[in-house]
């Protein structure tokens, strides 16, 4: 038993560097998730709701920024075959400052606007806070952007390298600082400022420790080659991460609206449970896919029988699932959530098809991201919110939630499909294919 798990994760395979890189991000995200859940219980108790409202609206607003200028930096590094030499590193330090420093600077002067679209009908929020407290408080959140820029490349390069322990590190020591800030702070100040405090605090620790675990030094000169491949990636990948980001929320957004906040309530709490297992892919097997896809670009026999292992895998374990789900849909619901969950538990059945092809779509995201063509990705998650955008008015209106959950998993089937047609087709793909 010993000698195979040894034979298993010991060496320096490109198997067992997957399987140690995958234990590692399995630990850290234990660690974070039970430091996330101990700090909602205290802040549960120590803050109001109406400050807990306040926060979630203005961390969207910044990740809506953030997701609509991502371009691919750490991607790009990972994939790229120069993409650990010095010249590399320092276009990139400079490629994301410049853009980080670009979108804080105009998210700093869109602020009164932002804040008048958001907030100026919540009435309840106004009521604790007036306008001007609540634009220092957005461009207090908007410092993130600026940080997130400043983040060592070198960090990056610790993916590509399969040193996920040393990124685990470098991940949660920030993330235990934040949360320590913001408790410490919610028992002082009793209201938003220390949740946004504690999450500026982070961001700007994750810089320290970036530089700390991966030292770095930028240099004035700037490698135009390397500049002109950032940028290439970078145009292929921006627009794919706020087009996911609608995919991925317009049911609720729109829901809330025409449905009302009660059902879409009852609806995104499902549909949350049914993500958990995503949550765990993208956490932990995902960050290990696109170095392993990297490693096997040039051998393209590899390559598909790795493919083809992962989506064997991913149904093998699915299925059971799903078919589950389908069976006892009720019984897990209103076990977990209670009997006022009963009339949407239908949709955690659907939703867990749903998570089936999202997980099968980030196979071939990586496949796509590995091979240098990040723009495939971009232009088909531009179709899925489309489609999405076009139907989920009617179909909510008509069929309520259960349309929206069928609409989710039919926008991602066609994702997957396409996907997957686009790559078999493609001079890259097809050669593993035949080969």
């Amino acid at each position: 038993m010993f000698e195979i798990i040894k034979k298993n994760i010991g060496g320096g395979s490109l198997r067992a560097k997957f399987i140690r890189s995958s234990a590692w991000l399995s630990a850290g995200n234990i660690f974070e998730k039970i430091l996330a859940f101990a700090s909602k219980i205290i802040l549960a108790r120590l803050l109001i709701p109406g400050d807990l409202g306040v926060v979630v609206l203005i961390t969207s607003i910044a990740s809506l920024f953030e997701c609509m200028t991502e371009v691919g930096v750490k991607q790009c590094i990972i994939q790229n075959k120069n993409g650990d030499s010095p010249e590399f590193l320092n276009a990139a330090w400079w490629f994301s400052v410049l853009r980080g420093s670009v979108l804080f600077s105009i998210a700093w002067m869109l602020t009164p606007w932002i804040c008048d679209f958001y907030f100026q009908d919540k009435g309840e929020i106004l009521s604790s806070y007036n306008i001007q407290t609540l634009h220092q408080m957005v461009r207090l959140a908007f410092f993130n952007l600026l940080f997130n820029g400043l983040v060592s490349p070198r960090t990056y390069v610790l993916e590509r390298q399969f040193q996920f322990s040393r990124v685990v590190g470098y991940m949660q020591s920030s993330a235990l600082v934040g949360i320590l800030v913001t408790i410490i702070l919610s028992f002082v100040l009793r209201n938003a400022w220390a949740m946004v405090i504690g999450s500026v605090c982070q961001g700007f620790f994750r810089v320290l420790m970036s530089y700390a675990f991966c030292p770095f030094l930028p240099r004035m000169s700037c490698h135009r080659q390397s500049l002109a491949q950032l940028a290439r990636y970078g145009w292929g990948t921006w627009g794919a991460p706020f087009f996911a980001y609608v995919a991925f929320n317009i049911d609720i957004m729109v829901g809330a609206k025409v449905l009302g906040p009660e059902l879409i309530g009852l609806y995104g709490f499902v549909v949350g449970l049914a993500y958990i297992p995503r949550e765990l892919f993208a956490r932990i097997i995902n960050p290990v896919i696109l170095p392993t896809f990297v490693r096997r670009q040039d051998e393209l026999v590899k390559l598909r029988v790795m493919i083809r292992k992962m989506i064997c895998g991913i149904v093998l374990i699915s299925m059971p699932l799903i078919i589950c789900s389908f069976f006892f849909h009720r019984q897990i619901v209103v076990t977990i959530y209670g009997v006022s969950f009963e009339s949407v538990s239908i949709v955690f059945a659907i939703f867990t098809i749903n998570v089936f092809f999202i997980i099968l779509s980030m196979i071939f995201i990586n496949l796509f991201m590995a091979i240098g063509t990040p723009h495939t990705y971009r232009n088909h998650t531009f179709i899925r919110a489309i489609i999405l955008s076009l139907f989920i008015v009617p179909i909510a209106q008509n069929f309520g939630v259960i349309g929206m959950a069928i609409l989710q998993v039919f926008s991602n089937i066609t994702l997957v499909l396409s996907l997957w047609y686009v790559a078999y087709k493609s001079t890259a793909y097809n050669s593993l294919i035949h080969r």
